[in-house]
């Protein structure tokens, strides 16, 4: 079936997602475009696709995709340098005081406490581990132990790392923070833990259970800061 579809056919599908549209599936007036990152998704979906289906990509397809985006990439330079288009693309970074503010915001709750305790050391984590909602969301208490005065924790697969090959090389150390408690990662571990209360036998290995599957992608932190 991939095979069929013509290196022409995935060029207009492309210039099709370079523009914006309405929720009616309209292009917007006066035309509006989509960042380089945006339509460059679409093209890394399309190789996973023959990749998955064990089809090569035509050397044809490839050479197009590289004029087109290069192509596509002097274009958003052009918008950028007019002003037609945002300089920055994506999501911006958490900085330091945002991060602080979501932590304070989360541990001043009056209600939900359980969504609050949840929220404040998931947000830790992800900081000071440096990782993706996703890996701390599935991370589990043998992946956690004690080294001298920090917690160790490792993941035993990530999005770099997914056979799981330098998992054990490379452990990851969270270390308290005495002056600032708000931003402790171990005072949130332990308060989460001790709200969690006595483990049943049988229960889940995971740290977090089903609710860190529930909330990684979902509107946690938003939930504090709206």
């Amino acid at each position: 079936m991939l095979r069929n579809i013509t290196d022409e056919a995935f060029k207009e599908f492309l210039a099709h997602k370079t523009k914006k549209t309405y929720k009616d599936g309209t292009y917007m007036f006066p035309e509006k475009f989509q960042s380089y990152e945006h339509v460059s998704g679409y093209k890394s979906g399309i190789v996973y696709g023959f990749d998955k289906a064990g089809v090569s990509l035509r050397a044809s397809t490839s050479k197009m995709f590289k004029e087109f985006f290069a192509g596509y990439r002097r274009k958003v330079g052009q918008l950028k340098q007019n002003g037609e288009m945002k300089l920055k693309e994506g999501k911006d970074a958490l900085s330091f005081s945002g991060y602080r503010y979501i932590a304070n915001t989360a541990i001043a709750q009056e209600k939900d406490y359980p969504l609050s305790t949840f929220s404040w050391v998931f947000l830790l984590l992800c900081w000071n581990l440096i990782s993706r909602c996703v890996s701390v969301s599935s991370l589990m208490y043998d992946h956690i132990w004690w080294e001298e005065d920090s917690m160790v924790i490792v993941f035993p697969t990530h999005k770099g790392d997914k056979d799981g090959e330098n998992s054990l090389s490379s452990p990851k150390h969270v270390f308290a923070n005495p002056t600032n408690p708000e931003i402790c990662p171990i005072l949130a571990f332990g308060v989460y833990m001790i709200c969690l209360g006595v483990r049943r036998d049988g229960a889940k290995r995971m740290v977090f259970g089903d609710k860190g599957q529930k909330y990684t992608h979902n509107r946690t932190y938003h939930h504090y800061i709206q």
